[in-house]
């Protein structure tokens, strides 16, 4: 079974992010090439250079303009597939958000999966969504209906075949891929959970995300276990 994952990346002209530091450094520890997909070139590229080893690569993938919409654009949808693209072939193509980390147990449920089959999958919704920010831990339910958490988007080879390498055509990005798979394959939920770190100078900061969402805070103790499982605190 052969997993890639790709990891789009903008850093809006800032040469630092821990958050992606911290996203990247997470898959690093799992035994998968990753591609961190970057856009704005130098800028990009020397980000991504400490991060670089015999299976964490850097590609430059063009963005025609930067979305500030939560649901998408054309431009933020072909960055996607673009990313993707570069994966070359393999059983399972992954799409991360560049500030979600998701565990390996997720990943290793798709051993129980064909890949000959037209398959999306993803943490299912039924799973803790949290978010962090230097100050805030809370834990989110969706305001939407889906069966998948964003953060992880897992296209079986068959699923990329069927929608000729392109699974983000349908408005809203993640969800519209979702509705996608929905009517021409499988969608198939995993187990784990999703947590989010949230930087400095984010557009869908955790102020908007609580203003559109059911949420509650973390108890101390929920959000240091957390925090330690993912590497945000030693």
């Amino acid at each position: 079974m052969k997993v890639k994952i790709a990891i789009p990346i903008y850093l809006h002209g800032n040469p630092v992010n821990e958050a992606y530091d911290t996203v990247i450094r997470h898959y690093s520890k799992m035994p998968y090439d990753i591609h961190i997909c970057g856009s704005e070139g130098e800028l990009s590229r020397k980000f991504a250079s400490k991060h670089l080893s015999e299976k964490v690569f850097y590609f430059e993938v063009s963005q025609k303009s930067f979305c500030q919409r939560s649901k998408g654009d054309d431009a933020l949808r072909k960055k996607f597939n673009d990313s993707l693209a570069t994966l070359g072939i393999c059983d399972w193509y992954c799409l991360i958000g560049a500030d979600d980390m998701v565990p390996q147990q997720t990943f290793d449920e798709l051993v129980s999966l064909d890949s000959f089959k037209p398959i999306m999958a993803g943490v299912s919704s039924e799973c803790p969504l949290y978010f962090f920010s230097k100050d805030c831990s809370i834990k989110v339910k969706l305001s939407y209906p889906a069966l998948l958490l964003p953060g992880l988007n897992v296209f079986s080879k068959r699923a990329m075949q069927i929608c000729e390498q392109r699974p983000y055509q349908l408005q809203g990005c993640e969800t519209g891929a979702e509705r996608y798979f929905f009517d021409a394959g499988t969608v198939v939920g995993l187990h784990g959970e999703v947590c989010t770190i949230k930087g400095d100078n984010v557009l869908n900061t955790i102020e908007s995300i609580k203003s559109k969402h059911d949420w509650c805070d973390l108890s101390e103790y929920e959000s240091n276990i957390i925090r330690k499982c993912y590497g945000l605190i030693d």
